[in-house]
């Protein structure tokens, strides 16, 4: 068990980092081109009224110029693609500490603790979006991957937890009652 633990938190901790790495857009998107809807013969107030560009900071919170987003500047992706990150983490250090055998009970149920965190979150807000992301309508695919990919081994986890808290159980009062009846 604790080696699985070790292994689940360190794959949230990688998915986590990933997810950052690889987050954020530019930092203006180009717009949308409505030509077509011009030329089908749509009305005028059909199209959407244009907005004001977006303003762009830079890493030192100075306001970067709308230019930018035609050089390839990205912007700063958000915190929340480490969430994987921030669960895998603690199951990382509590499956580091459960292999020390006097540790082990209490650092398993901690890290049960943020799989089911993880289960929760991640399951709980990937699995409603699902059927937008396979109709390919969903905002932000990533964030679903993330999600589930974060919810799936949380999930494992705490099933295999369970497992072993119920067979240790079993065990501890089979030797009690083997030691009674001598």
């Amino acid at each position: 068990m604790p080696k699985l633990t070790v292994f689940v938190g360190l794959l949230l901790v990688i998915l986590g980092v990933v997810m950052y790495a690889t987050a954020g857009g530019s930092a203006n998107p180009a717009p949308a081109d409505h030509t077509a809807a011009i030329e089908e013969g749509s009305p005028a107030d059909a199209l959407p009224s244009p907005r004001p560009p977006e303003v762009a900071h830079d890493d030192a919170g100075d306001v970067a110029s709308a230019a930018g987003a035609e050089t390839g500047e990205r912007k700063k992706p958000s915190i929340t693609a480490l969430i994987p990150a921030f669960i895998g983490a603690p199951i990382l250090l509590l499956g580091l500490a459960s292999m020390n055998e006097g540790w082990r009970r209490h650092a398993l149920h901690g890290a049960m603790i943020f799989a089911l965190l993880g289960t929760l979150g991640g399951l709980g807000m990937g699995l409603p979006a699902v059927p937008k992301l396979i109709a390919g309508e969903h905002e932000r695919p990533k964030a679903v991957y993330s999600q589930i990919g974060m919810g799936v081994p949380c999930a494992v986890l705490l099933i295999a937890g369970i497992n072993s808290f119920v067979r240790a159980g079993r065990a501890r009062r089979a030797a009690a009652q083997a030691s009674a009846d001598a």
